[in-house]
């Protein structure tokens, strides 16, 4: 009866991890990091052995990943997600910190990139967040992307690239939706647009604003 219990609850943990606060479908359900296999490495993660660890602040576990010297262009472990549930869009959003990190040429630092698979597994389309340098406490980012028709699977690809240093990652969520989310205090305001003088000579409407093609 015990074991029976603590499977359930275990099962329930897994499934609460799915819904956001705002009842939202996060895909990815181990974000977080905190659900840890037997091994040590993150639940449904890719994570060979190299630069990546789980590391644990204060009960709290992320990831970690640490490059000195630059060996492979793109350093990342990844976790491939189906995509089931059906939006034009997804919004990737993420906890990141950075220590000592370099760039190896014009391009690359710490960020996460989001690689769009058909049902065939061929790449259709990356989606990168901004690429970091530097030093800089945690922080939180958020991309909204369009979803390409043909993607079967999304592939979240958090690491260095193209760089050394140390790049920690928490709190990955990735929610679809049928409109892209706006930045924070920003507001549709559809039939609001603000309207130029109109005179016989010079009939003019200001098209500033966000505009909604029916």
């Amino acid at each position: 009866m015990t074991r029976f219990m603590t499977a359930t609850l275990l099962m329930l943990a897994a499934l609460t991890s799915l819904t956001t606060e705002s009842g939202a479908t996060n895909l990815l359900g181990n974000g977080d990091f905190e659900r840890v296999t037997k091994s040590g490495k993150a639940e449904g993660w890719k994570m060979p052995r190299g630069p990546f660890q789980l590391k644990k602040e204060g009960g709290n576990h992320y990831l970690r990943v640490s490059v000195d010297e630059l060996t492979n262009r793109f350093v990342r472990p990844q976790v491939e997600i189906p995509l089931t549930e059906r939006k034009p869009f997804i919004t990737l959003k993420a906890d990141r910190r950075l220590s000592n990190v370099k760039r190896k040429g014009g391009f690359g630092g710490a960020g996460i990139r989001l690689r769009f698979n058909d049902k065939n597994g061929k790449a259709v389309a990356n989606s990168d967040t901004d690429w970091l340098i530097g030093d800089a406490g945690w922080k939180t980012l958020s991309m909204t992307v369009p979803v390409p028709d043909e993607a079967a699977e999304v592939w979240v690809l958090p690491g260095l690239y193209a760089a050394t240093g140390q790049a920690d990652f928490d709190n990955l969520s990735l929610i679809p939706s049928d409109h892209p989310q706006l930045p924070k205090g920003a507001r549709v305001t559809w039939g609001e647009e603000p309207l130029e003088t109109v005179s016989p000579l010079r009939q003019q409407i200001c098209l500033n604003g966000l505009w909604k093609f029916m």
